[in-house]
């Protein structure tokens, strides 16, 4: 089986596929996504244009302590509905495996249309995400959706809730996705290990994924600090929060949170790599027997010592005992879980 490689630009070629298989996808969105996103990705496709199957790697920079990593998003997975039950997205699956380990990439994370399809390459979940919604009144409806409506000058102080839109039209100068990225980065290092690093890029694509969602950045400001901020979409009367990150129990008092659901997989891709970012509070040393049916390379005993510096892995001919066995998909979530991945494609 022949599969092509692109990069960049060239992943535009796959939008036919996309929209073929993707078909609930707005235009907007679509539109959003192969202006500013597919041209970021690693590609890998399999038959001739318009092509059978697809699978794209996204690069994103995740902090892992007090480490960045580029670590590979998976999306776009498709196959068209003749060319399915071929084995072609076990195919690009190990294609990309081979890749990312190469890369020395530690893990990979993805976001399922349905988990069945990817527990059997030992894809596990490893980030709930609070769901949100606004309480169900006009009055509560119109504050989730509000902004200061007074016109801004380079002289005010903004105290309130504003959308980045209205504070890029009006304030062109105003550094408001640097602050974005410095309120996230703070808020997220204080409550999580692992997290995606938050820049100016970042919120610059969040910006105009929300508004091709029918949506924005809302954020609540006192004194020209902000306080927290959310991502909203709306599809017709569906209001969608994607994201919320506050200082205080009360802000943003009109939003509720009901419950959490899986929506992030991951899955080890460089055993070697990933052990290397773990620290422990006290030290220990243990010997570990790992198994891995789709990456052999992760497959062994290895001599794993851990403290609050870090890890040192050693891998091992034989050992006289063995402390602990784990299958890459378990170890994949005794490692992962709780991170906090938020991402939408």
């Amino acid at each position: 089986m022949v599969i092509h490689k692109m990069v960049g630009e060239e992943c535009n070629k796959t939008r036919s596929l996309w929209e073929e298989v993707f078909w609930e996808d707005s235009i907007q969105f679509t539109d959003y996504y192969f202006k500013h996103k597919a041209k970021l990705n690693t590609g890998y496709v399999i038959g001739e244009y318009p092509y059978n199957a697809m699978l794209f790697r996204t690069p994103y920079m995740l902090q892992i302590g007090e480490v960045q990593k580029e670590i590979s998003y998976i999306v776009g997975v498709a196959t068209r509905r003749e060319y399915r039950k071929k084995g072609y997205m076990r195919s690009l699956l190990e294609c990309a495996f081979r890749e990312m380990y190469d890369e020395k990439q530690p893990f990979t994370f993805l976001m399922p249309a349905n988990p069945a399809i990817y527990e059997p390459f030992d894809f596990r979940y490893v980030y709930e995400r609070d769901q949100w919604k606004v309480k169900n009144n006009r009055s509560e409806l119109s504050a989730a959706e509000m902004v200061c409506k007074k016109s801004l000058n380079a002289n005010d102080l903004l105290d309130g809730i504003y959308t980045v839109s209205q504070i890029r039209e009006e304030l062109p100068e105003f550094p408001i996705f640097e602050m974005l990225a410095a309120y996230a980065n703070t808020i997220l290092k204080e409550n999580y290990t692992v997290y995606a690093h938050r820049d100016v890029a970042y919120y610059k694509r969040q910006l105009e994924e929300s508004k091709a969602q029918n949506g924005d950045i809302y954020v609540l400001f006192r004194q020209n600090e902000i306080q927290g901020f959310y991502l909203y979409a709306k599809e017709e009367d569906e209001v969608y929060i994607q994201e919320l990150l506050k200082e205080r129990h009360e802000d943003f008092a009109y939003i509720e949170k009901t419950g959490q659901k899986p929506i992030i997989m991951a899955r080890i891709v460089h055993l070697e790599e990933m052990l290397k970012l773990v620290k422990s509070p006290k030290e220990m040393e243990v010997v570990i027997q790992v198994k891995d049916p789709w990456i052999r390379e992760n497959e062994g005993v290895y001599g794993w010592k851990i403290g609050p510096w870090g890890s040192q892995i050693q891998p091992l001919e034989e050992a006289e005992k063995i402390d602990y066995q784990f299958h890459i998909g378990e170890l994949t979530t005794h490692l992962l879980k709780g991170v906090f991945l938020n991402e939408i494609v």
